[in-house]
């Protein structure tokens, strides 16, 4: 897995300006917030660029409930943009599509997002006439949900899922704006500044309702034949987001471990990140590019 390098491609030529240039592209508006950004009302927009495509579609009777669905059930994926803009004036514009783990999504190089809801009993639904169209008329789910999930006073960060492990492990990198980084971005952590930082969805939950550092369970011995118990130690300060992963040692691991079971001493700390060990080969910027200038912290009008 790797970011796709298309990230930096697509900037380049969004930051083309001038009296000649060609106007910003116009996609179909997914989901559309009012948020509030250093006391200034903006309007945030998913937008799909061209043509979209149905992911772990309804239809697909074999497929929606699998471990590779979760998450991105009755979705649909394409090309994607985050567009901000204040009195209808567009400032900056974030291509999404590079965050998402090719490998671990259900359209391999494309952004997927959820459309539609899963209700509990739709698997025993599936096969009755109709069930397409039933799950067709629900209504969306919502992405921009707008959360300080940071501290530090801004809610303006939302939790994107751009992967799935097994099974029903929905990994997730945080998007917005923050006052030391007024630009739409990926977030990172403090120790792994070039590479967003990727968690599970709970994860981010987790840090949004923290008050401190907090300690956070990924994967127990015996899940899914892991012979290693690791915990995330994740704290938000002044400073940035702290993400620290910790590697134990299952013991007493065999074919009949029990998830859950108690794990060993410590054998590795390091920072995390979405690969074992880190690396630097993602490459990619993390910023959005602005149509003029972005707005400074304390901005209240472009």
């Amino acid at each position: 897995m790797r970011w796709s390098n298309r990230y930096e491609l697509v900037l380049m030529a969004l930051v083309i300006t001038g009296a000649d240039a060609p106007q910003p592209p116009t996609g179909v508006v997914r989901e559309e917030r009012t948020v509030e950004v250093a006391g200034a009302a903006e309007v945030w927009r998913l937008e799909w660029l061209g043509e979209t495509y149905q992911a772990c579609s309804a239809a697909d009777t074999d497929g929606w409930y699998t471990c590779p669905c979760s998450g991105f059930e009755f979705g649909e994926s394409g090309e994607l943009d985050l567009v901000r803009s204040r009195e209808s004036k567009e400032l900056q514009r974030l291509h999404l599509t590079p965050l998402f783990l090719s490998e671990r999504t259900p359209a391999d190089g494309l952004a997927t997002l959820r459309r539609w809801p899963r209700l509990e009993g739709d698997i025993g639904r599936q096969e009755d006439p109709g069930f397409v169209q039933m799950v067709e008329k629900r209504a969306l789910v919502p992405i921009l949900e707008l959360h300080d999930y940071n501290h530090d006073g801004w809610a303006t960060e939302f939790v994107l899922q751009v992967g799935t492990l097994p099974c029903g492990r929905h990994e997730a990198v945080l998007v917005g704006v923050s006052p030391d980084r007024p630009q739409l971005h990926a977030f990172t952590s403090v120790e792994q500044p070039s590479r967003p930082l990727v968690m599970y969805v709970r994860h981010w939950e987790s840090l949004r309702d923290s008050s401190g550092s907090m300690r956070v369970v990924a994967w127990t011995c015996g899940d899914h034949g892991s012979e290693i118990h690791h915990e995330y130690v994740v704290q938000a300060d002044k400073s940035g987001i702290h993400a620290t992963r910790e590697l134990f040692a299952c013991d007493s691991f065999s074919q009949e471990t029990v998830p859950g079971e108690p794990h060993g001493k410590l054998i590795q700390r390091e920072p995390l990140c979405e690969t074992s060990p880190c690396s630097s080969a993602y490459g990619i910027s993390l910023d959005a590019e602005e149509e003029d200038a972005a707005p400074s912290p304390s901005s209240k009008k472009p």
